[in-house]
């Protein structure tokens, strides 16, 4: 159980939590070292394996003052044991690196929206960005590369690991687990609370809420394109929510929250993008071509966006991320009080121009006609276009 010894000192090894009663007794000692200890900062390491869209999620792992805990989510569901308390609870601080996906994990199979993230990949580019610095590698830098640049360590597990998931998607489903498959999961939190430790002692206070900030607005990704199953059910000519992850010469790769990834390739849709949006900006694009076998969705930006004038895109914007600010928390709100009501649809439009239409379904649904822009449109995940 949790213990007032700092992380410096040793770390023991991993303790899988395979059962609701040793999931109730962690979580009860983790609250309980939260209320014994209300002048300290709660710092939790976290991580998900096994994220899949059309899969349930295999493990979530928790770090925190020399111990790791692996909960086994085939077995048993943790969150509605307490842990979705701590997650969505003030008291904690959360470290994930790279929280995209694990956002939309927690969000699709528990309705878990978690607070006070700390994303130490956020952390790490927003602090390149001040020192300007900044490239192409810092914006998507990956965890073992953080650990070496800032603590001359790396989780050693990984490339052996990540060789087994590449040959196995099944990997992170196998039972029992393995040795290895333990000591990866425990070996990707552990030196998390001190990286986000690093961080606050180099950044202005200014500079640390702004990457919690950043880090929060996560949910929205967490939200895109849920009326789709995956990239299978899209068709050329489809409008997608994509979340702007890296650029890398004239290519710029997003994050579509569809089991695939996304990429721009075209001049011309690089340039407005460059032009108009930052990274981990939340963009509608139209998809241009679908590449089955190595799962990657070729997308380029409508023409009815390419020629709008750029105050009025920027207006648009500002605008529609207001709106959605606003509707996200409602139907956050909405769950946690397990509502059963249903948010009205509707189209959002401007100028007769849409720009928010919904992704065509697997079952073939009649996409949405135009319509006058309305400020009370629901959060429909495909309709998310804001700076986040």
């Amino acid at each position: 159980m949790p213990s007032s010894n700092k992380q410096s000192q040793n770390v023991v090894s991993p303790v899988l939590v395979a059962t609701a009663e040793q999931a109730i007794e962690v979580i009860d000692a983790i609250k309980a070292y939260s209320k014994e200890n209300p002048t300290e900062e709660v710092v939790l390491g976290m991580d998900c394996e096994g994220i899949q869209k059309d899969k349930p999620l295999a493990l979530f792992q928790m770090f925190l003052n020399g111990s790791t805990y692996i909960f086994d989510v085939i077995a048993h569901n943790p969150f509605e044991l307490g842990l979705k308390e701590i997650l969505e609870s003030d008291n904690y601080i959360k470290v994930f690196h790279d929280f995209c996906e694990d956002s939309a994990a927690l969000f699709r199979h528990f309705q878990v929206s978690p607070t006070k993230i700390f994303d130490t990949q956020i952390a790490h580019r927003v602090k390149r960005e001040l020192e300007e610095t900044v490239t192409y590698q810092d914006n998507n830098i990956s965890l073992n590369n953080l650990l070496k640049t800032y603590m001359r360590v790396e989780n050693t597990m990984k490339t052996k690991v990540n060789s087994c998931m590449t040959s196995d998607p099944e990997f992170w489903y196998q039972r029992p687990m393995t040795h290895e498959m333990l000591e990866y999961a425990s070996q990707d939190v552990i030196y998390l609370p001190e990286m986000y430790r690093i961080f606050i002692k180099s950044l202005r206070t200014a500079t640390v809420a702004e990457i919690f900030q950043k880090s929060s607005e996560y949910l929205f990704y967490s939200l895109l394109n849920s009326h789709t199953k995956d990239f299978t059910c899209l068709s050329e000519g489809d409008m997608v929510g994509a979340y702007i992850k890296n650029y890398y010469g004239k290519v710029i790769f997003c994050s579509l929250n569809l089991g695939c990834s996304g990429i721009i390739r075209d001049e011309v849709s690089c340039e407005f993008i460059h032009k108009h949006f930052n990274m981990g900006d939340l963009i509608n694009l139209e998809v241009s071509s679908i590449d089955y076998e190595k799962k990657f969705v070729t997308l380029v930006v409508p023409d009815n966006l390419l020629f709008m004038e750029e105050s009025t895109v920027k207006g648009y914007y500002k605008l529609a991320k207001m709106s959605q600010e606003s509707k996200v928390k409602k139907m956050v709100e909405a769950l946690n009080k397990k509502s059963t009501k249903k948010p009205r649809k509707t189209s959002m439009s401007l100028t007769s121009k849409k720009f928010f239409p919904k992704i065509k379904r697997c079952d073939s649904e009649v996409k949405s006609k135009s319509g006058s822009f309305d400020e009370t449109t629901t959060t429909s995940n495909s309709e998310i276009s804001c700076s986040a």
